[in-house]
């Protein structure tokens, strides 16, 4: 029967390391028997045996859970997809290429989806046009369902959605989680109560007098069995070693003559190998008259349930990639999820997933190679095939009981800790515990209520509603003012003066993440408070933003217009450091219109900080030499010091672009720049996998700052590499000069020493102040 594989947990499936070194046969469909099943074939063969033993009972439970809206009449069919679940899906998704030791079978929340969707589409009378049909036609047209909802996957994997299903938030599968749990849980009701068929909550009162108290009791111990099963036995999987119990308890009690007392076996079983039957029905529901009035209904729920299982399957991927280490890519395994599920209700099977708690069991087994697929697969057939009537005599309170504790393993616990928290003194952050709540509770109250794609629409509504919020909130990261920031322009004393008083004037905004038209609408309105306080550069950092939509390009564009109108000036930063966002800016307009567009922030500031300068300064700005008794290097000199110091200098101009001196060369020269700019640059690596380098500023020296005194005074190699921005012209104090300083002018040297260790300190204020 189906091989529904358990998957209970969260974890991507995943390549295994033995697997990692042999030959994939390209891993296409078909692929069927690599080499390396021979590495480890004890380990597999043990790892897919254990794998199936903890999978048969759960999936005995998983197949009565989805066919319990068809009442008694399906509890044969329901035993059966839930084993040919187990059986197929892993052998299906190793034929089209798994590699891995991820166990596939029905999983607990599929099921729970499965019977919503078989409760509101076939069994309830306003829904189901199919409601009074025999089981043939309403198996037919719920496998139908489950085989489109494979399809859908696949598609899910093809198109590369595997990375946007998780963007899914936690409360949504929370919701879906605790639904499952509470309905599970309420769907077994009847049966540990020992009733012959579900009630709803207020007829429960009235059917009291008639509960099997021996049969609940049984239950209950086999619940209690089951819970503590992992420290009773090392050997025997809890579900199994509760089966077990149960059965052996029940048939006991039945001997001493309490048959009365206690419920039901599951009944006959007809069947053991899959004959075609199912993929019959079928075909016997696509040409009934019902089916075309039933398509939208049956695509929708499709559609709910490829949703929530390909969530359920990334997550669970996510849990037996830790434990395992095996790794594939999400898209992938929708496509071999997809696949199974696809395939594996033709052939009379339900659905699922991937099934932690075997894959856990059979990777601590042993199993190292996709081989334990094939193993659990041929275990569970071979039990159904030769057991089938034996299965019929199972208590159907034992099954229960199995079911019971998933149910009860299901619940979120996420959910139980926003309780505690909403309960607790703790009130921090509690708007987002409220809002997780009031989303759990939304989706969780509209799948219990009935309507299982409701919930989904729901779920896929607030996910777009969180995501289109969280991502409208301020993409500023950073924001610093000319006073607190400076570029890595080195500068005269006075100018420096001018841009601590008047640095308000000139504000950088570091952007991180998206600007689309939620998020740049905030950033325009932090523009536009800034040029009201008084800023006059507006620098926007691009360096960390990953996205730009027409609807963000057109609002830089609109911040611009107003920015120009008043006089002030928006400058662009690493406008290329993602290349579809540099597209946008010049696709849309934004470069050309505003012109400003720098490498990066440190040379946006710089041009930012000239034009300030040149406003406040206009002579200064008009160009010529810097006035040479003006030099903070010439501090406290006296006009007699300042003409035999001048002396001991050279003039020397430089054409733009000359190299001055390159890192690592020797120098011992001491440099004055009086007119033009030069940048001291060093050179590092660039990254990426090529090795590549490229130069980094440090700083640049304009009119009035001194550079290459370090060498001057250690006479080490120079640190950096020196180049002229434009015409230069500098004064230049060689070392013999120095010597000589120091030899016949010792106070001179004494003051000189003096202000260059004023200009350090001053430079390394300002990188504190900038680090800081």
């Amino acid at each position: 029967m189906r091989q529904k594989k358990v998957v209970e947990a969260k974890g991507r499936s995943e390549l295994p390391r033995a697997e990692q070194s042999a030959p994939r046969a390209g891993g296409s469909a078909f692929a069927v028997f690599p080499g390396s099943w021979t590495s480890n074939l004890r380990g597999d063969l043990t790892g897919g045996v254990i794998a199936a033993v903890l999978t048969i009972p759960m999936s005995i439970g998983f197949g009565l859970l989805a066919f319990a809206p068809f009442g008694e009449r399906f509890l044969s069919i329901g035993i059966l997809t839930g084993l040919y679940g187990a059986i197929f899906l892993g052998v299906v998704a190793l034929l089209l290429g798994a590699r891995t030791v991820t166990i596939y079978a029905p999983r607990s929340l599929i099921a729970f989806m499965i019977g919503s969707i078989a409760m509101q589409g076939f069994a309830k009378p306003p829904a189901g046009p199919l409601g009074q049909l025999e089981p043939y036609y309403l198996a037919g047209a719920l496998l139908a369902t489950l085989s489109l909802a494979g399809l859908i996957q696949m598609i899910f994997g093809a198109v590369r959605l595997g990375g946007l299903v998780r963007f899914i938030p936690s409360p949504v599968m929370a919701g879906f989680q605790n639904a499952a749990a509470l309905l599970i849980l309420y769907s077994q009701l009847h049966i540990m109560l020992g009733l012959p068929s579900g009630l709803p909550l207020w007829a429960l009162y009235a059917a009291l007098p008639h509960v099997k108290l021996l049969n609940l009791a049984l239950g209950a111990a086999t619940v209690a069995v089951i819970w503590i099963g992992a420290r009773v036995s090392r050997y025997l999987p809890p579900a199994l070693l509760g089966l077990l119990f149960g059965t052996l308890a029940y048939y006991l009690l039945v001997a001493a003559g309490l048959e009365a007392k206690l419920g039901p076996t599951l009944g006959p079983i007809s069947g053991g190998s899959p004959d075609g039957y199912y993929f019959g029905a079928m075909l016997a529901f696509a040409v009934h008259r019902a089916a075309i009035d039933m398509l939208p209904t049956l695509l929708l729920f499709a559609f709910s349930l490829a949703v929530v299982a390909s969530l359920d399957t990334l997550i669970c991927s996510r849990i037996v990639e830790g434990i395992t280490g095996q790794r594939t890519a999400a898209n992938r395994v929708l496509r071999l999820i997809g696949g199974a599920n696809l395939i594996t209700p033709l052939l009379g099977g339900i659905c699922g997933g991937i099934s932690v708690g075997p894959s856990t069991a059979g990777y601590k087994a042993g199993a190292r190679t996709s081989l334990v697929l094939l193993v659990h697969s041929v275990v569970i057939f071979a039990v159904v095939a030769a057991l089938a009537p034996q299965l019929a005599k199972l208590p159907l309170v034992v099954v229960g009981a199995v079911l019971v504790v998933t149910g009860v393993q299901l619940v979120d616990r996420w959910s139980l800790q926003l309780v505690r928290k909403v309960f607790s003194r703790d009130r921090a952050d509690w708007h987002s515990t409220a809002l997780d709540l009031t989303v759990i509770l939304a989706v969780a109250g509209t799948a219990i209520a009935g309507d299982i794609a409701i919930a989904v629409l729901i779920g896929v509504g607030v996910a777009v509603v969180l995501f289109v919020l969280r991502m409208s909130r301020s993409i500023v990261r950073r924001e610093q003012y000319g006073d607190e920031v400076r570029s890595r322009r080195a500068r005269a004393a006075a100018e420096s003066a001018l841009l601590d008083a008047h640095g308000r004037s000139i504000v950088l905004l570091e952007l991180e993440g998206p600007v689309f038209f939620g998020s740049a609408e905030s950033l325009a309105e932090r523009v536009d408070a800034a040029l009201a306080s008084g800023v006059r550069y507006v620098v926007l950092d691009f360096r960390r933003v990953n996205d730009l939509d027409s609807t963000g390009a057109r609002i830089l564009l609109q911040t611009h217009e107003r920015l120009k109108a008043q006089g002030a000036h928006l400058l662009l930063a690493s406008a290329d450091a993602a290349p579809h966002v540099e597209v946008a800016l010049h696709g849309m307009g934004v470069v050309a219109a505003v012109g400003a567009v720098f490498a990066d922030a440190d040379h946006a500031l710089e041009w930012a900080e000239n034009q300030l300068v040149g406003k406040l300064r206009p002579a200064e700005a008009a160009g010529g030499e810097y006035p040479f008794e003006q030099l903070g290097l010439l501090a406290r000199f006296t006009a007699k010091e300042r003409e035999q110091f001048r002396a001991l200098l050279q003039r020397r101009e430089y054409a733009a672009g000359e190299i001055l001196f390159r890192e690592g060369a020797a120098g011992d020269e001491l440099y004055i720049v009086v007119s033009g700019s030069a940048s001291a640059k060093l050179t590092v690596a660039a990254g990426g996998q090529e090795k590549r380098v490229r130069e980094q500023r440090l700083v640049s020296f304009a009119a009035g700052t001194p550079f290459g005194e370090m060498a001057l005074l250690d006479r080490e190699a120079r640190s950096a590499t020196v180049r002229a921005d434009e015409r230069l012209v500098c004064y230049v104090l060689e070392r013999s000069a120095y010597e000589r300083l120091e030899r016949d002018m010792p106070g001179i040297a004494i003051k000189l020493l003096t202000n260059l260790g004023a200009e350090l300190s001053a430079r390394l204020r300002q990188s504190n102040r900038t680090l800081s």
